[in-house]
């Protein structure tokens, strides 16, 4: 009997990753800012970084409620607290409507025993 070829591994194609996909949504045109202003923060470096930049970008960091403003200096990530974040409800409060505060419990259903009250 004669032996057979071994064949290579069927490698399957490449699938698109998590990060593949947030890098083709983030460049498409609709989500960008449609041409509203982004400020942008620099702080001080204790330290001249690459190429002689004395600024550092800085963004807001979210720690459990309060607020930082975080850089990276020189090897170190430096933090500067900026205060407690305005709490906000999830959804908005707001009165039930007037057809149901009216509507009583007439055919509710007693949940215990499954029989009309």
């Amino acid at each position: 009997m004669k032996k057979r070829k071994k064949r290579p591994p069927i490698i399957p194609p490449r699938r698109r990753t998590d990060r593949d996909r947030a890098a083709a949504i983030a460049g498409h045109p609709k989500n960008d800012s449609r041409g509203r202003w982004k400020p942008e923060f620099f702080a001080l470096r204790s330290v001249p970084g690459p190429y002689g930049r004395i600024y550092a970008r800085v963004h807001l960091r979210n720690k459990h409620g309060d607020m930082y403003l975080c850089w990276n200096d020189g090897g170190k990530i430096r933090n500067f607290y900026v205060g407690r974040r305005k709490q906000k409800p999830p959804t908005s409060i707001s009165t039930a409507a007037p057809d149901q505060t009216s509507a009583g419990r007439s055919s509710a259903i007693d949940r215990r025993r499954g029989k009309k009250a």
